[in-house]
């Protein structure tokens, strides 16, 4: 019998979870005639950064988010960039922030913040996300589709990605207490990776990128 496998050994330049919420107040008119989804009113895309070497010769860990509302939930619109490592943001941010739909201003100054993170019963996860002038982010990644596996080039096509990506099927948030109306939304971008449609609510988990393949 012929033993076919192959080792293929590569540098490793990060782990992480990369989990997202975008959420449309009218989710059924969300797609326009080009088949590209609008800007959403609600995005979160929060990145826990188990392990890094892309910034510095010391690995670094932490914390990174993007978040922005429109104010559909009754308070003030905002736009924000959110972390407990400051330095991560400033070293990755290029490659992290969101790419689909681009922050007004990409630039901002970064807000610290703490980050909390629960998994939830039968499987689901919620992050708290805090700042210390007042902002308080409640998302909850609830009834999770099953997942699937891909592999893949990431976004600038020089690393690649291997990742468990599924998609929340009931997510929710709520701003300062108050919950947002948004729901999730259909979004093409994701079909290649699934293979089928999805929504506009994904978690990848335990998400490596390592140096390409030949």
């Amino acid at each position: 019998m012929t033993d076919d496998r192959r080792l293929q050994s590569r540098r490793v330049l990060r782990q992480m979870d990369h989990l997202i919420m975008a959420l449309s107040v009218d989710a059924d008119a969300a797609t326009g005639p080009g088949g590209e989804p609008p800007r959403p009113g609600f995005l979160l895309s929060l990145y826990w950064i188990d392990f890094t070497v892309e910034v510095s010769e010391r690995p670094l860990s932490g914390h990174v988010a993007y978040a922005w509302s429109d104010g559909a939930d009754g308070g003030t619109p905002f736009e924000a960039i959110l972390t407990d490592a400051p330095e991560l943001e400033h070293g990755l941010g290029a490659r992290m922030r969101p790419g689909q739909w681009p922050l007004s201003d990409p630039d901002r100054p970064v807000r610290r913040a703490t980050f909390r993170r629960r998994q939830t019963e039968p499987w689901g996860y919620d992050y708290t996300v805090t700042t210390p002038d007042g902002l308080m982010i409640e998302a909850r990644w609830a009834d999770l589709a099953p997942p699937v596996f891909g592999v893949g080039p990431a976004r600038g096509g020089d690393v690649t990605i291997a990742t468990v990506l599924t998609e929340a099927m009931s997510p929710s948030v709520r701003i300062n207490g108050r919950p947002y109306p948004g729901a999730s939304f259909a979004n093409p971008i994701w079909t290649p990776w699934f293979g089928s449609e999805r929504g506009s609510c994904i978690l990848g988990l335990g998400e490596t990128i390592y140096e390409p393949l030949d």
